[in-house]
C-alpha cells in the first residue's frame, strides 16, 4: 500500500468528510458514496472516462475496471472520486461519487432494465470476504496509471469465474444508446417506453454525434493497399484503402464469404497480397443482436429496419468471444458450414476490438464495426467510398456513418425517477456531453494512425446545442447537419438522412 493510500484509509476512520479513494481490500473502511448507475452503449465508454477526469476534483479519481488493457472498461467500469458544489452546480454537499457503467449484454439490455424497472450486472467492488466468491481482489494495473489516474483491475484465481461472482445486480439510472430508443421497437424489441423521459432537463435526450467506422486487421489493410495501388503499410491519410458501402453491406449480410470474391485483374485478393491469410474465409467481428454497434451498422449499411425489404447482419456462427474467456481464434477460424462467412458477435466495443486483435495475431483477415475512438496496433479504419472518418468529414456530412446518441432517464411519473443530488449529477453529465468546448477536450485524447494533427477524430456537438459560432473547428467540433431538425425540437430518427442546417465547408475530405 502506498503512503497516499494509507493516509486515505486513516482519514476514513478519523473524519466524516469524503476521503480520497476506496482502497481495495479495506474491509470495514468503505465510505458511503453517491452512486449513479449507467448501462448501455460501449461506444461512449471512452467519452465517459475522459469526462470523469474533467468533472472530478483533481487528485481524487480512481478507476476500477474488468480489463487491464482498457481503463474505460470492457464490459464494466466504476469511477470513484470527490465532487463538490463547485464541481456540480446545485449539489447539496460534497460527495464521494461512484459512477458505475455496464455494457453487459448490449445496449438494449440497459434500456429495457431502465424502462421496465429491471436490473443489470455492474462491477462488484465492495470488500468481499465470503468464501463463496472464491479468491478475488483488485490489483493496481500495469502500467500503473492512465495519465496519473490509479487504475484497479478485478482479478480472481480462476480465469473462468462466472459473472455472478464478479458482478452484482443493480437498477439503472441512465441508459445510453447510440440512437433513439424507438429504433429498438423497429427492430422488434419491446419495453415500457412510457416510463422514459423525452425532454431531459429541457434539452432533449439527444447528447452528441458519435462516429462509427469499419476497422480491418492490419494484414488485410496492407493487402487492400496493394490491390488499390497504394504503398502497403503506409499510415498516411492519402494512402488508406477504401471499401464501398455496397461492399461492406455485402460482407455484413454474409453475401461475401471468401476474400477471393474480391479480385484484382482476375486474381483473388489473397493471391496478390504480400502474405496470404491462414484461410480465405471472411471473418467479421460485430455486435450481438442487442448491441448498438450491430444496430447502427444495420441502419447505415443495410437500411435495416428502415425498409421492409432490408435485411440484418449475419448471426454469430462461432463460440469465439474474447481472449479472457479461454477461447482462441484457432477454435473458430474455420467452423461449419464451410461455405459461409465467419461471424463473431460481442457484447461491447471492447470485445470487438479484442476479436480483431486476436484474429490479426492468427493471420486471419477480419473486418469489424467500431466507434472511431477505438485504436490498436493490430487494426486500422478504412475509408468508406473514399472518405475517411475524420472529424471534418463528419462535421461537413461527407462521411455519413454517424448517429445521434441519447441519454435516457425515467420521467417524474415513473417509478424511482432521479431526484436530488443524483439528478444534479446527471444534469451535469448530460450538459457536458452536449458542450462543444468539453467535447473538444475529450477529442484531444483520440487519434488514429492516419491523423496528422490533434483532434481529427472524435465526437461532435449537434448544431442546435452550440452556444458559440457554428463554424466547425478543432476547438469547436459542431456538426453541420441534424436528424432532429434545425431547432433540435424534432424527435431523432436514425432512418432519416441528416439534413444540413449550418454552413458546410467544401474542399479536401482528408
Amino acid at each position: 500500500m502506498t503512503l497516499k493510500n494509507f493516509i486515505a484509509v486513516l482519514l476514513f476512520s478519523l473524519i466524516s468528510l469524503p476521503a480520497r479513494a476506496l482502497i481495495p481490500g479495506a474491509e470495514g473502511n468503505f465510505n458511503p458514496a453517491l452512486r449513479v448507475y449507467f448501462a448501455g452503449s460501449s461506444s461512449v465508454d471512452i467519452q465517459i472516462k475522459e469526462l470523469m477526469m474533467i468533472i472530478c476534483e483533481p487528485g481524487t479519481l480512481d478507476i476500477f475496471t474488468d480489463d487491464q488493457t482498457k481503463p474505460e472498461g470492457n464490459l464494466f467500469v466504476v469511477y470513484y472520486c470527490v465532487v463538490s458544489p463547485a464541481d456540480v452546480p446545485g449539489l447539496s454537499t460534497t460527495h464521494n461519487l461512484m459512477v458505475y457503467k455496464s455494457s453487459y449484454d448490449g445496449s438494449f439490455t440497459g434500456l429495457k432494465a431502465l424502462a421496465d424497472g429491471g436490473q443489470v450486472h455492474q462491477l462488484y467492488i465492495r470488500p468481499w470476504i465470503s468464501s463463496d466468491e472464491g479468491s478475488c481482489k483488485f490489483e493496481r494495473a500495469d502500467p500503473a496509471s492512465d495519465r496519473g489516474i490509479p487504475v484497479w483491475i478485478r482479478k480472481c484465481d480462476s480465469l473462468f469465474y462466472p459473472y455472478a461472482l464478479s458482478t452484482e445486480m443493480q437498477p439503472v439510472d441512465v441508459a445510453i444508446n447510440d440512437f433513439e430508443p424507438e429504433l429498438w421497437e423497429r427492430r422488434g424489441y419491446s419495453f415500457n417506453r412510457s416510463n422514459l423521459e423525452t425532454t431531459i432537463f429541457n434539452q432533449g435526450s439527444v447528447s452528441n454525434g458519435n462516429t462509427f467506422g469499419v476497422p480491418v486487421t492490419l494484414a488485410l489493410r496492407d493487402a487492400l493497399q496493394t490491390a488499390q495501388g497504394l504503398p502497403s503499410g503506409s499510415e498516411l491519410a492519402a494512402d488508406q484503402p477504401s471499401l464501398s458501402r455496397s461492399q461492406i453491406a455485402s460482407i455484413l449480410t454474409g453475401n461475401i464469404t471468401s476474400w477471393d470474391q474480391f479480385t484484382v485483374d482476375g486474381f483473388g485478393l489473397p493471391a496478390v497480397a504480400q502474405k496470404a491469410p491462414v484461410n480465405k474465409r471472411v471473418q467479421v467481428c460485430t455486435g450481438t443482436p442487442t448491441s448498438d454497434l450491430r444496430a447502427q451498422a444495420d441502419v447505415f449499411f443495410n437500411n435495416y429496419p428502415c425498409s421492409t425489404t432490408s435485411t440484418s447482419s449475419s448471426q454469430d456462427n462461432t463460440s469465439f468471444s474474447s481472449a479472457w474467456d479461454g477461447k482462441t481464434a484457432d477454435d473458430n477460424l474455420n467452423p461449419l458450414p464451410l461455405f459461409s462467412a465467419v461471424t463473431h458477435s460481442h457484447q461491447s466495443a471492447g470485445g470487438i476490438a479484442d476479436c480483431l486483435n486476436v484474429l490479426q495475431d492468427a493471420n486471419a483477415w477480419a473486418i469489424g464495426v467500431l466507434p472511431i475512438e477505438k485504436s490498436s496496433t493490430k487494426f486500422r479504419f478504412v475509408a468508406i467510398d473514399n472518405v475517411l472518418p475524420s472529424l471534418k468529414n463528419v462535421a461537413n456530412n461527407t462521411y455519413g456513418n454517424w448517429f445521434s446518441a441519447t441519454n435516457n432517464w425515467r420521467n417524474p411519473n415513473a417509478p424511482n425517477p432521479p431526484t436530488g443530488d443524483k439528478r444534479k449529477v446527471l444534469e451535469l453529465i448530460h450538459s457536458r456531453l452536449v458542450s462543444p468546448s468539453i467535447l473538444a477536450q475529450i477529442n484531444a485524447y483520440f487519434s488514429q494512425s492516419w491523423t496528422t494533427g490533434p483532434q481529427q477524430v472524435g465526437v461532435l456537438a449537434l448544431p442546435y446545442k452550440s452556444l458559440v459560432t457554428k463554424v466547425f473547428s478543432d476547438r469547436n467540433p459542431v456538426a453541420t447537419a441534424s436528424r432532429e431538425g434545425k431547432t433540435g425540437t424534432g424527435k431523432p430518427n436514425s432512418c432519416k438522412t441528416p439534413i444540413i442546417v449550418n454552413n458546410a465547408e467544401l474542399g479536401s475530405q482528408n
